[in-house]
């Protein structure tokens, strides 16, 4: 199978870094040109057809801006699977990933914190995971998390 390349992407179709949006450059079975490329699917995540495969428009970007396809996973730095712009990703390791996922019921605006009657917040280090404790307010329990990753990591 042929890798997909930037530049034949970029033959096809117009990314804009500022919106995240793919247009296509010209007309083509089922598209007009100058229309967004792709659709959303069930989880969010924008895909584009490209010489008969599927591809994440997350990672076209990447490969269209950078050159390359991104070695690490990519994340959606504000968890919105469908905002591919460029200030929103960066490459980072599973892990990390894993991290800025949201988690369904309870889900907080932070990382480490979610509702379970109060708002409990928790710590991930290494796969092991740290209860920080209950706490009256999200801001609180987002505080505590602050502080447990920052003396964690002063602590590497």
């Amino acid at each position: 199978m042929k890798t997909l390349t930037a530049d034949r992407v970029s033959h096809l179709l117009h990314y804009d870094p500022d919106s995240g949006l793919f247009t296509w450059k010209q007309s083509r079975r089922g598209a007009s040109k100058d229309s967004v490329a792709g659709y959303k699917t069930p989880r969010g995540y924008i895909l584009i057809r490209v010489d008969g495969q599927q591809h994440y428009a997350h990672r076209l970007a990447w490969l269209v801006t950078h050159g390359e396809w991104p070695c690490l996973e990519l994340d959606h730095i504000d968890r919105d699977p469908s905002n591919n712009r460029l200030v929103n990703l960066r490459a980072v390791t599973h892990s990390v990933n894993l991290r800025n996922q949201v988690q369904g019921r309870g889900v907080s605006q932070y990382l480490g914190v979610t509702f379970q009657g109060r708002w409990r917040a928790n710590l991930t280090i290494n796969g092991n995971r740290k209860f920080l404790g209950y706490f009256d307010s999200e801001g609180e329990a987002h505080q505590a998390y602050l502080s447990a990753k920052s003396q964690s990591e002063t602590n590497k």
